[in-house]
């Protein structure tokens, strides 16, 4: 999620456009909850705020809840509720990343 964009853009991996359209729904959700986050962070401060305020674990966390109460709404099958409540309680690939730019750098090497 490029969150600290003039405008705000999602960026999607292969994988994720390839998967079915509730993963696509639920990976909107979770990206767009990244930029509240950096916005309201923003509008607190004034001026661009750090990374830990969008991005990092607890941030994660956020956005992973966010994503599952979508995908619940959507009735997303349970398999991939577990799946993200798994995730959510521990986020193996953060502290990999200091904004958007490293969490970039490390996905595109796993797709």
């Amino acid at each position: 999620m490029r969150a600290d964009a003039e405008r705000p853009t999602f960026v999607v991996g292969k994988r994720t456009w390839n998967h079915s359209a509730l993963w696509y729904a639920g990976a909107i959700a979770h990206d767009g909850y990244h930029s509240k986050l950096y916005q309201e962070a923003r509008a607190a401060t004034g001026a661009k705020p750090a990374a830990d305020s969008w991005t990092g674990t607890d941030a994660e966390k956020k956005c992973l809840a966010f994503q599952i109460e979508v995908l619940q709404s959507l009735h997303a099958d349970e398999e991939t509720v577990a799946y993200l409540k798994q995730v959510e309680k521990n986020p193996t690939y953060q502290g990999r990343n200091h904004g958007w730019r490293s969490w970039w750098d490390y996905w595109k090497r796993r797709w």
